[in-house]
């Protein structure tokens, strides 16, 4: 028995020991892997970024151009309005002297109509008397 221990001890140890040095290894060699997979994840994922952000770039840059245009667009059409205000409030300031000099004349056309009223009625009074003595 003791033969048997002799034997199967050397040959226990060394396949414990085989064992223990095989796992230490393959665990060592998986946290490389693991590490080596999340550093390419990284590196996929900043790609990632850096693509999300050249298309930014792109749509912004593609925004404010077009931003731009139109905003020149309605800056010229604020100065021609601008210039259309202007022009109608001069043709307004002068219809609206317009209007109070036909209001002046209107009233001196209806003073004097007043005045001939008057005369046409004494003339028509006086006719009256004249074409009533004569008869």
């Amino acid at each position: 028995m003791e033969d048997l221990l002799n034997y199967l001890l050397p040959s226990l140890g060394s396949g414990a020991l085989m064992t223990y040095v095989t796992h230490f290894l393959t665990k060592k060699k998986y946290a490389q892997e693991v590490n080596m997979a999340r550093a390419e994840a990284r590196g996929k994922e900043l790609d990632n970024v850096e693509k999300a952000a050249t298309i930014w770039r792109q749509l912004s840059e593609q925004m404010k151009a077009t931003f731009d245009a139109e905003i020149v667009s309605l800056r010229n059409t604020v100065t021609d309005l601008n210039a259309q205000v202007s022009s109608l409030s001069k043709q307004l300031d002068n219809t609206k002297k317009e209007l109070e000099e036909t209001k002046k004349a209107l009233n001196a056309s209806r003073k004097e109509n007043e005045r001939f009223s008057e005369q046409l009625k004494i003339f028509n009074k006086n006719f009256s008397h004249e074409s009533a003595s004569k008869g």
